[in-house]
């Protein structure tokens, strides 16, 4: 473009903390120093449950979602308490497994 902006679109990352995960958990380096990061996990009853980014992000994210896997009431989970930098915590609603999606973005 000709607009005089510039937009970073790489991102230095040590080599321990360079691995992909598979392919159900993982990140990705966006550009204007975004980190997208994405998994699933299953929430057990109505304990709580820990859940760890793959990549500690500087701060907070700045958004995290959850969904279900199997969209009904008896299978829904929610975030427990306020996501930290590392994790976030899941409650199920309801006894048994409670499967779901997460994506956070962060910096």
């Amino acid at each position: 473009e000709s607009s005089g902006f510039e937009y970073q679109l790489t991102k230095a990352i040590s080599t321990t903390t360079a691995t992909f995960a598979a392919a159900t958990t993982g990140w990705i380096f966006l550009p204007g120093n975004l980190i997208l990061q994405y998994g699933t996990g299953t929430s057990v009853g109505v304990t709580v449950t820990t859940h760890n980014f793959p990549l500690t992000f500087n701060a907070v994210p700045y958004s995290l979602v959850i969904t279900s896997i199997i969209s009904s009431s008896s299978n829904d989970a929610t975030l427990n308490a306020a996501p930290t930098t590392s994790q976030f915590t899941i409650r199920g609603k309801t006894s048994g497994n409670h499967d779901f999606y997460w994506i956070a973005i962060g910096s």
